[in-house]
């Protein structure tokens, strides 16, 4: 007795279960918009990150310096090197 009810009560929640992404599937379409994926919140794609990267880089490459900058790098002075001290 108690196999059966647990084989119902299963059986209601997976009907629940699809019912749910049925019903958010008919709205999708009712109201038009993209029709929604289940269990596609939390996917990413990881080249992503490095398409980003790379056309942040390449963005920045073809740029020439600015007179200003080329100005601080003309007023830089030098460090006289010192020998290291000995630890304690």
């Amino acid at each position: 007795m108690a196999g059966a009810a647990l084989f119902f009560v299963l059986m209601f929640v997976l009907v629940v279960v699809w019912a749910t992404f049925k019903l958010r599937q008919m709205w999708a379409r009712l109201t038009g918009k993209p029709l929604v994926q289940p269990f596609s919140a939390g996917r990413f794609d990881p080249r992503y990150g490095f398409q980003q990267a790379y056309s942040t880089v390449r963005k920045g490459r073809g740029q020439p310096a600015s007179t200003t900058a080329r100005a601080q790098l003309d007023d830089v002075t030098d460090v006289v090197p010192r020998t290291p001290s000995q630890p304690d």
